[in-house]
C-alpha cells in the first residue's frame, strides 16, 4: 500500500554508469531551459548503454551561450555603423544645396563640363537657377581647399563644391549663361506689349465712332447741367463714361446709358461695332508702362554684365582657364546679336510710349506713367456695358417691329374680309378670287411671303416691302443675339 497519499511516485534512481551534473539553483535560473519528455525506464534501450562523460562537454561554453538574460537589465540597441563623413559646409546649407542638386540628376563631372561648355542643352535655365543658389563662399573655398583628409569621406555638396571650384567667375558665369537662355523671351514679350499699346492708343484716336459717344454724352450732359456750374463743359474726364449706367430717369428703369445708346443706334447705327474697332484695349490694359520700363532696363543691365564678363575671360585668370571653356566663344556671338536685337526693341519700346502720351493729350487727360492703363481699363469696362445696353436695345426694337408687322398684317387681313365680291370679285388677287382656293404655287411660298401677298391686292412692290421689313427685323435679332 501507498503512504503519502497524495505525493505521487517518486523518481527512479538515476541508472548506473551516469554522472549528474551537479548544478546550482543560480545555474538553473540562470540557463535556458531545454523541454523534453524524459523516459521513466531506459534499460534495454540505446540511453541504458549511452555513457555519459561529464568531462566531455564544455559547460562553461555551454552557460556563457544559453544564459538567461537579466531581465532588469535593459538592452540598448546598438545602431549599425555607418561611413562618418566630414561635413566642412554648415548642415542646414549643405541639405537644402543636397536637395537641388538631387532635382538636376547630373553627375557632378557632366555638370561641370556644361557650364564650362555653355550647354544650353544640358543645362536649362531651370537648372542654372538652382545650381546660382549653390554656388561657394570665399570662406567655403578657403576651408575646402585647406581639408588634408581624402576626397571620399566628404558629404556630397562638399565633393560637388570641389569639382566646381576651379570653374573662373563661376556666379558671375551663371548669371550670364540664364541671361543668354532668357533673353529672347524677354525681348519677344517687350516687343508684343509695345505693339499692342502702339495699335489701342491709335485705335482710340481715330475711332470714329468713339468720338460720336463722346460727343452725344457731351451733348446730353450739357443740356442736363444748363444754368450751373457744370454747364458749357468743352469736354469731360474719361471716367465719366462709367457713371452713366448708374444715373436713371424719373420712371428708375431707364438709365442715361440706354438714353444715350438708343440715340445713337437711331442716328449712328454704325456705332454698335465699337467694339470691334477697339478690339486691343481689354489685353492692352493689362499692360503696365511702368514694368515694361522695369524690363527693358534690365536688358540694358544684362548686356553690360555680359560684355564685362567677356572682357575677363580674354585674359587666363588661373590655371583653372583651360582651352575647354568656350564661355568667350559663345557670349561674344550672342553679345552681338543682342545689341541688335536690344536697340530695334529700345525703338519699339520707345515709339510705344510717344504714342501713349499723344493718346492721352488727345482725351485731354494729364500724363503719368500709369495713365495709358487707366485709360485703357475705363474704356474696356465702358465698351462692356455699352454692349449689352446697345444688345438689349437691338431686340427690344426687334420685338416692337415684329409686333408691329403683326399688328399690321391683322388690319390687313381684316379689311380683306370686307372685300367686294362676285362682279367685283376682279379686284382680288387671282389666287385669293380662284373659288377653288389658292393654287399649289401659292402654298409652296413662305409664309411671309402669302401673307403679304394676300393683303397687298394686286400691287406685287407692297408684298415685297413686307416680306423685306420682315427679314429686316429677324437680321436685327440676329445680331443682337450676336452681341
Amino acid at each position: 500500500p501507498l503512504k503519502g497519499r497524495g505525493r505521487g511516485v517518486p523518481p527512479p534512481p538515476p541508472p548506473k554508469g551516469r554522472t549528474a551534473v551537479a548544478l546550482t539553483d543560480k545555474q538553473k535560473l540562470k540557463l535556458k531551459q531545454l523541454h523534453w519528455q524524459k523516459l521513466q525506464s531506459v534499460e534495454g534501450t540505446v540511453w541504458g548503454g549511452v555513457a555519459e562523460d561529464a568531462d566531455s562537454i564544455d559547460f562553461d561554453a555551454l552557460e556563457s551561450l544559453f544564459k538567461l538574460e537579466d531581465p532588469n537589465t535593459v538592452k540598448i540597441s546598438q545602431p549599425a555603423k555607418k561611413p562618418t563623413k566630414v561635413h566642412i559646409i554648415d548642415l542646414k546649407r549643405s541639405h537644402n544645396i543636397s536637395i537641388q542638386l538631387s532635382g538636376i540628376k547630373l553627375p557632378f563631372e557632366a555638370i561641370k563640363s556644361a557650364l564650362l561648355n555653355m550647354d544650353e542643352h544640358v543645362l536649362s535655365v531651370e537648372h542654372l537657377e538652382m545650381l546660382s543658389q549653390a554656388v561657394p563662399t570665399s570662406a567655403e573655398v578657403e576651408k575646402l581647399i585647406a581639408f588634408p583628409g581624402e576626397i571620399g569621406t566628404l558629404g556630397l555638396v562638399e565633393r560637388y563644391f570641389l569639382e566646381i571650384i576651379p570653374i573662373p567667375r563661376l556666379e558671375q558665369r551663371m548669371k550670364a549663361f540664364i541671361f543668354k537662355q532668357q533673353f529672347m523671351t524677354n525681348i519677344n514679350k517687350i516687343m508684343q506689349d509695345a505693339s499692342i499699346l502702339t495699335t489701342t492708343a491709335s485705335q482710340l484716336r481715330e475711332s470714329e465712332n468713339f468720338k460720336n459717344v463722346l460727343k452725344a454724352v457731351l451733348q446730353v450732359g450739357n443740356y442736363l447741367n444748363n444754368g450751373s456750374f457744370r454747364g458749357a463743359a468743352s469736354g469731360f474726364k474719361l471716367d465719366t463714361l462709367l457713371t452713366l449706367a448708374d444715373m436713371k430717369a424719373r420712371d428708375r428703369k431707364t438709365s442715361l446709358l440706354q438714353f444715350v445708346a438708343q440715340e445713337l443706334m437711331r442716328t449712328t447705327s454704325q456705332v454698335k461695332f465699337l467694339s470691334k474697332e477697339l478690339s486691343s484695349i481689354k489685353p492692352a490694359s493689362n499692360v503696365s508702362l511702368d514694368v515694361l520700363k522695369t524690363s527693358m532696363g534690365d536688358l540694358h543691365i544684362g548686356i553690360k554684365q555680359v560684355d564685362q564678363e567677356i572682357l575677363h575671360a580674354s585674359v587666363k585668370i588661373d590655371s583653372a582657364s583651360s582651352q575647354h571653356d568656350r564661355f568667350r566663344d559663345v557670349m561674344v556671338a550672342f553679345s552681338e546679336n543682342a545689341a541688335a536685337q536690344l536697340r530695334h526693341c529700345q525703338e519699339a519700346y520707345e515709339g510705344a510710349v510717344a504714342s501713349l502720351k499723344e493718346m492721352v493729350h488727345f482725351f485731354g487727360e494729364s500724363w503719368s506713367n500709369d495713365k495709358p492703363a487707366t485709360l485703357f481699363r475705363i474704356v474696356s469696362d465702358f465698351l462692356a456695358m455699352f454692349d449689352k445696353t446697345v444688345a438689349e436695345f437691338i431686340t427690344r426694337q426687334a420685338k416692337q417691329d415684329m409686333e408691329g408687322k403683326k399688328k399690321m398684317m391683322a388690319q390687313m387681313r381684316k379689311g380683306i374680309k370686307n372685300q367686294p365680291s362676285g362682279k367685283d370679285a376682279h379686284l382680288l388677287p387671282t389666287a385669293l378670287a380662284d373659288p377653288r382656293g389658292p393654287s399649289k404655287d401659292v402654298l409652296a411660298k413662305p409664309s411671309t411671303v402669302v401673307q403679304a401677298e394676300k393683303f397687298s391686292g394686286t400691287n406685287d412692290d407692297s408684298a415685297s416691302d413686307v416680306e423685306s421689313d420682315l427679314s429686316a427685323v429677324n437680321s436685327d435679332v440676329s445680331l443682337a443675339s450676336a452681341t
